[in-house]
């Protein structure tokens, strides 16, 4: 009995320290539930030092050329002045001479002061610098744009615009150097900060305007009179068939005349080595967007569309005088007349029904023998031009090679010009034939005659005849009778570059 209180007492004690204990690992239990983060946190925590992180390096990005590039392109305007001073340290890396120079005018030698440094205003109010500068010597055009490319892109800049100009002036005295220049306009897609007029170092700067004042440019009137004078192409068909007196007379002809020769004859590719040198300023006219172009409205529309807006106008002397002795070539393409195979037109005619492969396919190895061949006109062909599916066809054919037609009229019924000048292409018809089954001197010169006065009643007439010595004769004694009188002697495309001018300037006239 007196040990029963002990007993008690030791099992009270174990009792209560076990119940402390257990407290104390209740009470750490509930702290650590309590400040454990949640993975929603965690996930938060992560967000922030990723926006962070990010933060530091889009500032970073943004004090780098490329980065100020990408912002500007994307219209943060604040960044514009920082872009073109890279892209100048990198033009003066490749152009040397970017910064020297006179600061506002330099001068060509003479008298006349040239405008080396000129700001293109903008409509944002953010000028395009515009800049005359010397190449280096030892660099020539070619390698000066590849090696300028190569430093603007690290910058996210670019060559926007490229193109190959000739000065128009005369050169000065004991001046060898190369007439052409570089035209470059650099900046970022669609937002130009330079346009550079590159000159070789050997050459005395080019005199030259910028904007709105700038100088017309050449036109066909300029060189052979105004579009308003009687003007009249003659076409001396079947060349290539030999080597004659009178083909021979026609070539001494000081007057311009345009020969058609037939393809895969012996003499052919001889006669279509006679081609010259046209009175034309620019390459023959297309058709865009329903109105005729030239080589340099076509470069400048696309200039445009690539947002490069600096004009530049190279002053020039004089326009040159062209030789009178020109000589275009043209395509006689056989084609199958009425009474076909009976009526034989040559070697490989085109034939009613063939395809657009079939032709072009005929076009094609004709031409691998003519070069310099500027166009078409039909040999026979009477049945064939009255088919408009075959015409169609050979529309396609001439649009893709770049060739005007000729409808020599062969026949009324001819569909030919229609289906040509429907597909865009430069088409002209055959007023007449100057020689006739049985030609003889004296109807040769009435046929001309009537072709003269067609020409003075509309402006222009295109007239056809062969290299028979009664024709020889008859344009020997009256071709240079008629230009006393006035009357313009052309080639086709020299006449349909006079056309398209007067059409234009029409156009212009009619507008408010």
């Amino acid at each position: 009995m007196a040990a029963s209180p002990l007993f008690v007492g030791n099992s009270g004690t174990g009792d209560y320290r076990a119940s402390m204990i257990a407290k104390k690992r209740s009470s750490k239990k509930r702290g650590q539930t309590r400040f454990r983060p949640s993975p929603r946190w965690i996930w938060v925590l992560v967000s922030v030092v990723m926006v962070c992180i990010a933060g530091f390096g889009l500032l970073s990005w943004a004090k780098t050329p490329t980065g100020q590039a990408s912002l500007l392109r994307l219209g943060v305007e604040r960044y514009r002045d920082d872009v073109i001073i890279e892209v100048e340290r990198a033009l003066v890396k490749v152009l040397p001479s970017f910064l020297a120079g006179p600061a506002e005018v330099g001068t060509t030698g003479g008298d006349v002061a040239v405008d080396l440094r000129h700001d293109w205003p903008l409509a944002d109010g953010a000028p395009i610098r515009c800049r005359v500068v010397s190449a280096p010597d030892t660099l020539a055009f070619h390698d000066l744009q590849m090696k300028l490319g190569t430093e603007l892109s690290p910058l996210g800049a670019e060559i926007l615009w490229a193109e190959r100009l000739v000065r128009a002036d005369r050169p000065a005295a004991g001046e060898t150097g190369s007439r052409e220049m570089l035209r470059l306009d650099l900046g970022l897609a669609g937002r130009p900060t330079h346009t550079l007029l590159i000159h070789p170092a050997d050459t005395r700067t080019p005199t030259l305007t910028w904007g709105s004042g700038r100088e017309r440019p050449l036109r066909p009137s300029d060189l052979l009179g105004e579009t308003d004078q009687p003007t009249v192409a003659i076409i001396v068909d079947d060349w290539g068939n030999g080597d004659t007196a009178e083909t021979r007379a026609m070539l001494r002809m000081n007057v311009p005349l345009t020969l058609s020769v037939l393809p895969g004859l012996r003499f052919s590719r001889r006669y279509a080595l006679a081609a010259t040198e046209l009175a034309l300023p620019e390459t023959p006219l297309a058709r865009q967007g329903g109105e005729f172009e030239n080589a340099e409205q076509v470069a400048r529309r696309i200039r445009l569309e690539r947002g490069c807006p600096v004009e530049i106008a190279l002053s020039r002397s004089a326009p040159p005088r062209p030789i009178r002795k020109r000589r275009e070539v043209m395509l006689h393409l056989p084609m199958e007349p009425q009474g076909y195979p009976g009526v034989n037109p040559g070697g490989n005619p085109v034939r009613v029904g063939m395809s657009r492969e079939e032709i072009a396919a005929i076009i094609h190895q004709a031409l691998e023998g003519l070069p310099g061949v500027t166009g078409v006109n039909n040999h026979m062909g009477s049945a064939a031009t009255s088919d408009r599916v075959t015409m169609d066809a050979l529309a396609e054919v001439l649009a893709e090679l770049d060739l005007f037609f000729v409808d020599s009229m062969t026949t009324a019924t001819s569909t030919a010009y229609d289906a040509t000048e429907a597909a865009g292409i430069p088409s002209l018809r055959n007023r007449l034939f100057l020689d006739q089954a049985e030609p003889s001197v004296d109807g040769v010169k009435s046929l001309l005659r009537r072709l003269v006065a067609s020409a003075r009643a509309t402006g222009f007439a295109v007239g056809i005849c062969h290299p028979y010595p009664e024709t020889v004769a008859a344009l020997t004694s009256e071709l240079s009778r008629y230009e006393r009188e006035g009357i313009r002697f052309v080639t086709v495309s020299e006449l349909m570059a006079l056309q398209a001018e007067s059409l234009a300037d029409s156009a212009a006239g009619m507008q408010p």
